[in-house]
């Protein structure tokens, strides 16, 4: 038996099928220079991954916090799963430093883009999953998701919604979200965009409320951490 990688040790968990890991780690940079193309790259088991985690995030927080409602559950979980968040325990759980890149991407800084460490993230996770089944991508997710869930508690949601908002695409995107606000009689209609898009809506008896209330939507959806 072969020994097992840096990752596999420090993610706690053996591959019986070497070549998930390999494709796990293969940025698309790296298939298309030396795999032959984008299509042996990670970026299917990204997508699977990602689904993977979602469940199992949501799972851990559910868990973690039995007197919290949907709207703080959707918060908790929309951190713990942000790419902010999935970079640092890719670090820990050993896959930043496992990372295959192409040469371009690698002179460009790509080996601490968040983004291309959450990606290589969930398509380790993934890759855990194919190979060892559900009960050992879960153990995976306690491993590295569990501890921090109960020490930090609900207070990584102290920053106020527009504030946790504009950190989270500013480190990914380097650039910050615009508010629209309209009146509707006594109250505020906002909606906060991002590149063109809406991320979310909110309403409130002032316009501050209005703006909070739809930055804590756009986090519950999460939707810009898939841009």
């Amino acid at each position: 038996m072969e020994k097992p990688t840096k990752a596999e040790q420090a993610a706690g968990y053996t591959f019986n099928d070497s070549s998930l890991l390999s494709q796990a780690l293969s940025h698309s940079s790296f298939a298309e220079e030396k795999r032959g193309g984008r299509k042996f790259s990670n970026e299917r088991l990204e997508f699977l991954g990602d689904a993977i985690i979602g469940f199992l995030v949501g799972k851990a927080v559910y868990t973690h916090f039995p007197e919290e409602d949907e709207g703080v559950l959707s918060r908790l979980k929309a951190h713990w799963v942000s790419t902010s968040a999935l970079a640092v325990i890719s670090e820990e759980a050993g896959v930043r430093d496992a990372l295959m890149m192409g040469a371009g991407e690698e002179k460009s800084g790509g080996g601490g883009n968040p983004r291309n460490l959450a990606g290589a993230l969930e398509a380790f996770l993934a890759a855990i999953y194919l190979d060892g089944g559900m009960a050992a991508a879960e153990k995976f997710v306690s491993r590295f998701w569990d501890e921090k869930i109960g020490r930090e508690g609900t207070g990584v949601l102290r920053l106020d919604s527009k504030t946790l908002l504009q950190e989270k695409l500013q480190l990914r995107f380097k650039e910050i979200p615009e508010y629209l606000v309209e009146e509707d009689g006594s109250e505020f209609l906002a909606t906060v965009r991002f590149r063109g898009k809406n991320l979310g809506n909110g309403r409130g008896n002032s316009k501050k409320k209005a703006e909070q209330e739809a930055a804590a939507r756009a986090l519950e959806n999460d939707s810009f951490d898939h841009e």
